[in-house]
């Protein structure tokens, strides 16, 4: 037993049941500790244990610790005591972090570390539910999300901005944190962009085109690089082991470019190429010793070498609407969800962080995927089931029909939006906007056994 579960023991063992109905209380207890010399006032809740806040004393703004700033952590934690409703003295331990006032975006946008790479993660739910039409403050929303993009000591921000990419030195997860920031900064400049703020869209496109700079021209895949220029030396594209990437591995991750498919391609060696290697990821073999004991990806959410497991690669099986083959899209979708989706207490084949891993299923179910979220686009696959009908929140539905799918009928011949055919847009690819949906209305879809 380590000494921070006896003291827990401890606690719990001597907390009367007066001091448990102490938890729903709004106060806290202040205590100053200085951190870095610099003074710092931690405020927590006694009776819940686990809501500690922090703030400077300049800036007397109160917010959660920042779990994703790693430079500033202190290396042990603090004891704070406390005294009890019942009377009695008890301690807490916690890390008090120091928050300073360039850390904050808006009191509005909780500054939480639920992404994969290390920044400020609400930046495309931002640009995605202003691009919804979801009522907002975009001036304070493009305000956040330029101030948390800029604050050098996220992780690999300051290098990102400096080298045009995260290199190894600053992150052992550089190439896939390079890649998830350059979409970051897309979702930036369409924000900006939208609300009519030339200089900073312009300034954040160029930025998010810095996802090329860790892709290596001689394997046409994302490769970490060191600070001098130089691509990492014996590299393994398969490895999901000190290769650069977080939870994945290059095969998967080099696919993480949502808002620039096109470059993507020309960069993965031409459409043929692109369609080639989206072909061997499904189909190839990945033994297990390229992922054993990598969090969140297990041998029950692989698909060949397709990690649907984990996040990260959950929009790849779209990403064959930009082939000549938009098909493959419409057969490994029904794959996915009749091998990885089971009607069972672990029915789900991953981590299903913050519902993704059942959001991508529903989505899918009806026949469409937000590939690009904050681009109001939803990519058209084939739907699942016959029928389902969608009561949107304006008071609309949007009824999808699909009569004849099955396993045997999973291709689409044709799709029909209130009786008009949907054709391919400039780019080649079918897909729906986010007006269209919200418009409600009837989407039919044609299904067939041949591709």
């Amino acid at each position: 037993m380590t000494e921070l579960q006896s003291l827990l023991k401890r606690q719990l063992a001597g907390w009367p049941e007066a001091a448990r109905r102490y938890r729903d209380l709004r106060e806290v207890q202040t205590k100053e500790i200085t951190i870095g010399g610099m003074p710092v006032r931690v405020q927590y809740n006694p009776a819940r244990a686990v809501s500690t806040l922090a703030r400077t004393d300049a800036a007397s703004i109160a917010a959660r610790p920042c779990f994703l700033c790693r430079g500033n952590r202190p290396q042990q934690q603090e004891a704070l005591p406390f005294e009890g409703c019942d009377g009695r003295r008890y301690e807490i331990l916690v890390n008090p972090f120091p928050i300073f006032p360039e850390h904050f975006t808006v009191p509005a946008v909780d500054h939480v570390p639920q992404r994969i790479a290390g920044r400020f993660p609400d930046m495309l739910r931002l640009a995605d539910a202003i691009t919804a039409g979801i009522p907002a403050d975009t001036a304070r929303a493009l305000k956040a999300m330029v101030r948390s993009s800029s604050i050098p000591y996220y992780e690999g921000t300051g290098e990102m901005m400096r080298l045009g990419y995260v290199p190894m030195e600053a992150s052992g997860s550089s190439a896939s944190v390079t890649l998830e920031y350059a979409y970051d900064d897309w979702t930036v400049y369409k924000t900006a962009a939208d609300a009519g703020q030339s200089d900073i869209a312009e300034q954040y496109l160029k930025r998010s085109g810095n996802w090329r700079n860790v892709f290596d021209p001689g394997t046409l895949h994302a490769r970490p690089r060191h600070e001098d220029g130089t691509f990492k030396t014996d590299f393994d594209l398969l490895s999901t082991h000190g290769q650069g990437f977080i939870e994945g591995n290059s095969l998967n991750y080099s696919f993480y470019v949502p808002h620039d498919v096109p470059g993507l391609i020309e960069a993965m060696g031409g459409a043929e190429q692109f369609e080639a290697n989206l072909d061997t990821l499904f189909t190839m073999h990945l033994p297990d010793e390229f992922f054993a004991g990598t969090e969140d990806v297990t041998r029950e959410g692989i698909l060949g070498g397709y990690v649907h497991g984990n996040e990260p690669s959950h929009h790849i099986p779209f990403l064959y609407a930009w082939t000549s083959s938009p098909w493959k899209t419409q057969y490994w979708q029904r794959e996915i969800m009749n091998r990885m989706y089971r009607n069972n207490i672990d029915g789900l084949c991953g981590n299903d962080d913050c519902g993704q891993m059942s959001a991508w299923y529903i989505f899918s179910a009806m026949g469409f995927y937000p590939v690009c979220p904050g681009s109001g686009e939803y990519i058209l696959g084939a739907p699942y089931l016959p029928y389902m009908r969608i009561n949107l929140e304006n008071g609309r539905t949007l009824e999808i029909k699909a009569p004849k799918v099955s396993d045997r009928n999973r291709y689409v011949r044709s799709v029909s939006l209130n009786g008009t055919r949907l054709k391919p847009g400039e780019d080649g690819v079918l897909k729906l906007t986010i007006g269209q949906i919200l418009a409600g209305g009837l989407l039919e879809f044609e299904m067939t056994a041949r591709h």
